[in-house]
C-alpha cells in the first residue's frame, strides 16, 4: 500500500507543479503552503517516486518506502498530530480514488517496468508610531486620511506591522500599503478564516497563500527578505488575533 500511496501523491504533486509553475515572482517564491492549500500533500525531492524507481537492484525497497513516507510527515505536519501516512491514505476515499487514478487517468505517470525495484507490476500590536516621520506621534487618522483615507482599528494593525520599523516610503508607496492591508484583511475576513481555521493544515496554508499573494502587491522597495519577514509577521498576527471563534469570522 505504501508504494502506490507514494504513486499517487507523487502524481498528484505533479499536477499541482504545473498549475504552480508561473503563479510565483521574483519576491513571491513557491513553498510547502501552495500544494496544501490545494489539498495536495507537499513532496520532499527524497519522497518522489522516481527516487524510489532509480534505487540500485539489491537495495532495500521496504526501507526507502518508509523513508518516503516519514519524509512527507515531516514537511505535512497535520498528518502525524493524529495518524500515520498510510492510515490517513487508507482509512479514506483517498484510497479507493488513488487505485482508479493510477489504472485509467491518461496523464498518470509511466508504470514502472515489471521487475524494477524487485516488484511485480501489480505491487504498484502596537499603533502609536504609524508614520512617525510623517506626522510624529499625533492623529494617525488624521495622518492616513492624507494617504487615500482612515483605516479602521483591524486595518490599522496590518498597516503598522507592515510599514515599522520606520520603513522609509513615499506618499505613493503608503497608499500601496495602506491599500494593501485592506484588500488582506478583507480576503481574509470573506473567504480563508473559517470556523477553527487554525486546526486544519489545508485552511492554514490558504491563509498563508492568501498573505502571500497579497502583500506581493507591495511596493518594490520592498526586498525579497523584507517580504518574507512581513509575510511571516502577518500571518503570526493572523493567527494570534482570530482564532476561529470570534463573530466575523466566517462559518463555513
Amino acid at each position: 500500500m505504501g508504494l502506490i500511496f507514494l504513486r499517487y501523491a507523487d502524481w498528484k504533486f505533479t499536477q499541482a507543479e504545473k498549475e504552480l509553475k508561473d503563479k510565483g515572482s521574483s519576491r513571491r517564491g513557491i513553498s510547502a503552503s501552495d500544494y496544501q492549500a490545494r489539498s495536495v500533500m507537499f513532496l520532499p525531492e527524497a519522497a518522489r517516486f522516481s527516487k524510489l524507481l532509480d534505487l540500485p537492484e539489491g537495495a532495500d525497497i521496504g526501507k526507502a518506502i518508509n523513508e518516503a513516507m516519514k519524509a512527507i510527515e515531516d514537511e505535512n505536519t497535520q498528518l502525524n498530530k493524529l495518524e500515520t501516512t498510510t492510515e490517513a491514505f487508507a482509512r479514506t476515499k483517498i484510497w479507493d480514488d488513488a487505485v482508479e487514478a493510477i489504472l485509467s487517468s491518461p496523464n498518470r505517470p509511466n508504470r514502472p517496468q515489471a521487475g524494477s525495484l524487485g516488484l511485480q507490476e501489480q505491487s504498484l500590536p502596537s499603533q502609536a508610531d504609524i508614520l512617525a516621520h510623517e506626522g510624529g506621534l499625533g492623529n494617525c487618522s488624521r495622518t492616513l486620511e492624507g494617504v487615500g483615507g482612515v483605516l479602521t482599528e483591524e486595518e490599522l494593525a496590518i498597516f503598522d506591522l507592515l510599514t515599522k520599523p520606520q520603513i522609509e516610503l513615499s506618499q505613493v508607496e503608503q497608499k500601496q500599503v495602506k491599500q494593501v492591508a485592506k484588500e488582506l484583511l478583507t480576503i481574509l475576513k470573506t473567504e480563508k478564516l473559517v470556523l477553527d481555521w487554525r486546526k486544519r493544515q489545508q485552511t492554514k496554508a490558504s491563509v498563508e497563500v492568501a498573505i502571500k499573494d497579497i502583500l506581493d502587491r507591495l511596493p518594490e522597495s520592498y526586498s525579497i527578505e523584507l517580504y518574507n519577514q512581513k509575510c511571516q509577521e502577518a500571518f503570526q498576527h493572523i493567527y494570534e488575533s482570530y482564532n476561529g471563534k470570534e463573530r466575523n469570522i466566517s462559518e463555513s
